[in-house]
């Protein structure tokens, strides 16, 4: 692909990230051992066209809204906690409802 800052121009480049962190909560790995190891090399290229064929092709398919970079900041910013509690807050709600009416019925 071809390498450069960006269509408003810009600077090349390349970077290497990596964390190391405990497991994720919906994971539900308690207190388990262990640990999580992110690893991640990026390259800022001049366009989406300049992504490989098979990885244009899956964002396309299954994100197309990632094919362009946004125009203003969007919120929220979901990360993987937030979207956990989320999730986790609908489950407790689901069960707690579910628990009322078989309570509801056995006193009936």
């Amino acid at each position: 692909g071809k390498r450069g800052g960006g269509g408003g121009g810009g600077v090349y480049s390349v970077c290497d990230w990596v964390r190391f962190g405990p497991y994720l909560p919906w994971m539900e790995e308690g207190s388990k051992p262990g640990w999580l190891v992110y690893h991640t090399v990026a390259e800022k290229l001049t366009s989406f066209s300049d992504l490989p064929d098979p990885v244009r092709s899956e964002v396309m398919k299954r994100c197309p809204q990632y094919a362009d970079a946004p125009e203003e900041f969007i919120e929220p910013n979901d990360t993987s906690w937030t979207v956990w509690k989320a999730m986790n807050d609908r489950k407790e709600r689901a069960l707690v409802g579910h628990i009322q009416r078989v309570l509801d019925v056995g006193l009936s």
